[in-house]
């Protein structure tokens, strides 16, 4: 099952377990009750929407020369929160492996990669909606060995967002970081 099922399914748990117990606190509210009015319960729910949106840089997507040993080429991906509230982003980098990457001036205090090492990485703090994040590296250049066909030179970034405020593991603790919140998400194990 994927990601984007798991969490379907996660919303619609969490929306049939509130709608029972208001329908149940209701029920005992005016059962309970003592005056002769009739009590009545009204709750809103508002479900947030959480959506990511990749800008890349001046002109990248556009057909460029790359030669080996070449200029390097401006890459500067961004995620900006497109959705409504509050959110935890990570990005996975894949395609690196045949250039040299200019990492952001201090983009170690804003990213944080992944325990093992891979192209995963974690921003640090939380991105409000219409907010983005710093970007992670500024540009690539390809290695002066390279020797391939150019079949294997794609970079794709990708971006992903979780909500970040209400999130709990499986303890019922609250989530205070974005490797933390994906992680339980990864392991099916939020709350």
């Amino acid at each position: 099952m994927n990601k984007r099922a798991l969490g379907k399914i996660f919303l619609m748990a969490a929306a049939i377990a509130l709608a029972a117990s208001i329908t149940v606190f209701g029920s005992f509210s005016v059962l309970t009750s003592t005056s002769s009015n009739a009590l009545t319960n009204t709750a809103t729910v508002k479900m947030g929407e959480v959506a990511v949106a990749l800008t890349e840089g001046d002109g990248w997507g556009q057909s460029k020369e790359i030669v080996p040993g070449g200029p390097a080429i401006a890459k500067r991906p961004v995620i900006t929160n497109a959705g409504s509230v509050d959110s935890y982003i990570r990005i996975t980098v894949a395609g690196l492996e045949s250039y040299e990457v200019t990492f952001a001036d201090g983009y170690d205090d804003y990213w944080e990669r992944a325990d093992d090492g891979s192209d995963v990485w974690y921003y640090t703090g939380v991105v409000p909606p219409a907010g983005e994040t710093y970007p992670l590296f500024t540009h690539v250049k390809l290695e002066s060995t390279y020797s391939g066909d150019g079949s294997d030179l794609n970079i794709i970034v990708y971006g992903e967002a979780i909500q970040a405020h209400g999130l709990k593991d499986s303890s019922g603790a609250p989530v205070t970081s974005c490797k933390e919140a994906f992680t339980l998400f990864d392991e099916g194990d939020a709350a």
